[in-house]
């Protein structure tokens, strides 16, 4: 069930039934942020590289109801300036989708990039847009400081 692994932590089990182990956030992020983004709060992420794929999972607290389906943005960049290629997409998916999200809730999304060979990213941008018509819930989240 796409995007319910945004609030719960999911094993497969009977296709198409999943079995529910928990929240999805089972502890602090590695890297603490607490920006507010509209209605959510960046609380933090966590960032780990595997060659030239790279996983940051974004931690979402939910201050207040989001009238929207959002979708979120990571997006890198060099020293020069230059973008790599970003991640963007809807968390929560079809069946958690940011509308959907609960005042006091802290949720999970995770996003993959991938790097060219030898490229080294210096900012991290993180947001969120409507994608019917491209307007931001609010100005995005800098990070210059990467692990």
């Amino acid at each position: 069930m796409s995007g319910l692994e945004v609030r719960f932590d999911l094993a497969a089990a009977n296709p198409p039934l999943v079995r529910v182990l928990g929240p999805a956030v089972k502890s602090t992020p590695k890297h603490a942020v607490g920006q507010p983004l509209g209605g959510l709060t960046l609380t933090g992420y966590d960032w780990q590289q595997n060659g030239e794929m790279i996983q940051v999972d974004l931690y979402w607290l939910v201050n207040e109801k989001l009238a929207k389906k959002y979708t979120s943005t990571v997006q890198l960049f060099d020293a020069a300036g230059k973008q790599f290629p970003p991640s963007d997409g809807p968390p929560g998916g079809d069946f958690y989708p940011t509308n959907l999200w609960k005042p006091g809730e802290l949720l999970l999304d995770r996003h993959a990039l991938r790097l060219p060979a030898g490229q080294k990213p210096v900012k991290l941008l993180i947001g969120m847009y409507d994608q019917t018509n491209m307007s931001a819930l609010a100005p995005p989240i800098e990070i210059d400081a990467l692990p």
